[in-house]
């Protein structure tokens, strides 16, 4: 018997995880065996082990460089793993967690070396800290993710922008460090003020040309920050919604439920009336 979600995910995310950094070969070996959706997650963690120990290798033989990709693959993979698996947060809460050590281990070994930052922001209701690697060069500006994108899947977004050299902070959403403890919230700005102070007060950072870009929810969030009275000079808005309400029945299962979890909603019938309101 097919299974729709494990369908809907391998016929929809092929693309998106393989220009993010996930190797062909290995996205049709990891999901090509898969006959339900209560796999996906240990099937990708598992795919992620392997890339664990091959940059433990590479870094014991003083491969640093490689050591770093491999490092940031297995963030990479962890994350996939947990991305729309909110049926069951204990896995997805430990690949989490897995692919956050992942990425702080392969952030310092980058060419250039990133840094991982945390800033706090107090708003109703939560006190969370946003988390973002930089990489420095000349300028900077904040990538900014969504509904379940999350730094980890970045790097290879951040390399067309090192390549002009600029710099990078890749900064975690509703999704990521924050999502255990902030809902999804429309008044992104409210981050988007603090994350640029922020950037504002790092004396490698030009502020005069800070840029934002932004995927899927995180399009929606970067187009907030460029409407608000905010010190942005460039804005990139790649797939984001202009009515998250208005397009509520055509969106997926996996993503339907992925937004009721991560708006704290109480139901299925609560979350569709959430981006309404």
């Amino acid at each position: 018997m097919s299974d729709v979600l494990l369908d809907t995910a391998v016929a929809n995310w092929g693309p998106r995880f393989t220009a993010n950094g996930v190797d062909a070969s290995d996205y049709a070996r990891i999901t090509g065996p898969l006959e339900h959706w209560d796999d996906w997650c240990a099937a990708w963690c598992a795919g992620a082990q392997e890339q664990l120990e091959l940059g433990e290798v590479a870094l014991a033989e003083d491969r640093r460089r490689s050591a770093s990709e491999y490092f940031a693959r297995a963030a990479t993979y962890f994350h996939f793993g947990k991305f729309m698996f909110v049926h069951d947060m204990d896995q997805a809460k430990d690949a989490h967690t897995r692919a956050v050590d992942a990425l702080n281990r392969a952030t310092p070994l980058f060419v250039p070396p990133g840094s991982r930052h945390e800033i706090p922001l107090r708003i109703p209701n939560s006190s969370v800290s946003f988390v973002g690697p930089t990489s420095m060069d000349r300028t900077d500006g904040p990538l900014d993710s969504g509904l379940d994108s999350t730094k980890d899947e970045f790097r290879e977004v951040e390399r067309s922008f090192h390549d002009r050299g600029m710099a990078t902070f890749a900064l975690d959403g509703p999704a990521g460090e924050a999502e255990w403890t902030l809902p999804i919230r429309p008044e992104w700005e409210v981050v988007g003020e603090t994350v640029i102070g922020y950037l504002q007060s790092m004396p490698d950072v030009d502020s005069n040309r800070i840029g934002v870009w932004g995927v899927s929810l995180g399009g929606f969030y970067a187009a907030r920050l460029a409407s608000a009275n905010l010190p942005v000079r460039a804005t990139i808005a790649l797939a984001g919604p202009y009515n998250l309400g208005a397009t509520w029945k055509d969106l997926n299962p996996l993503t339907r439920h992925a937004f009721e979890v991560r708006s704290y909603s109480p139901s299925p019938e609560a979350a569709e009336r959430r981006p309404g309101t």
